[in-house]
């Protein structure tokens, strides 16, 4: 039974690595990242700590204003709320992990 699901599993898998679109990379984590979003993470890195700053304050300011727009049903685009909000951490994250010296 086991090897049944272990067969059944790498079958699965292998389709699913055959549909993944080409803008697509597979992380150690078994996520996949958009080549975009791999991009800006590689600029991100290279930014200083006084850019970064700058950048989160932005993004910040960026994400009241959607909300605000949200709440007032102004907002074409509710995904970008998503958006921003990811990016907010990914910048966090960097500015963490350079304070850390990683």
């Amino acid at each position: 039974m086991k090897k049944l699901l272990v067969k059944l599993f790498v079958l699965l898998f292998t389709n699913y690595l055959l549909n993944v679109k080409l803008c697509h990379v597979l992380t150690k984590k078994w996520k996949v990242i958009t080549v975009k979003t791999k991009d800006y993470l590689l600029e991100l890195k290279n930014k200083s700590a006084d850019e970064l700053n700058g950048e989160l304050v932005s993004a910040k300011k960026e994400l009241f204003n959607l909300r605000f727009q949200n709440a007032t049903n102004q907002l074409n685009n509710t995904a970008r709320i998503r958006e921003v909000r990811r990016n907010i951490a990914r910048i966090q994250t960097v500015i963490t992990q350079k304070q850390k010296g990683m």
